[in-house]
C-alpha cells in the first residue's frame, strides 16, 4: 500500500495521506513520480519555459537495471502522477494521466 505523507504541522497534530486528497481507488496500478533539481535539470524551470519538457521526464519510456537490461517504466491502464520540486518540502503536482498506449 502506497501512503506518502503530505502535510504534518505541529500547530495541527494531524496526518494527511496523499490519497486522502487524490482518493485513488487502484494504488497498486499507480506509478508516483518525483522529479527533483539536479545538475542537468530544474523542474520548476522547464515547468515555466514548456511543461512538455516535464513530460519527458514523467514519461521516460525505459529504466535500466543494475544488469543492464531495459524495463518498461509503464504499462497500459496504469495511473501516472508527477511531482516536481518546488522548495525543501514542497511539491508541484504537474500531473495525473492514465496510460492509453
Amino acid at each position: 500500500m502506497i501512503q506518502l505523507l503530505l502535510i504534518y504541522t505541529t500547530l495541527l497534530p494531524m496526518t494527511i495521506l496523499l490519497n486522502d486528497i487524490l482518493n485513488l481507488k487502484d494504488l497498486e496500478n499507480t506509478k508516483i513520480r518525483f522529479l527533483p533539481k539536479n545538475r542537468i535539470q530544474d523542474p520548476l524551470d522547464a515547468f515555466k519555459r514548456d511543461r512538455k519538457e516535464l513530460f519527458k521526464s514523467q514519461f521516460w519510456k525505459y529504466r535500466i537495471t543494475d544488469s543492464g537490461r531495459k524495463i518498461r517504466q509503464f504499462k497500459v491502464g496504469q495511473t501516472a502522477i508527477g511531482f516536481a520540486k518546488k522548495e525543501e518540502y514542497k511539491w508541484l503536482l504537474f500531473d495525473i494521466s492514465k496510460i492509453t498506449k
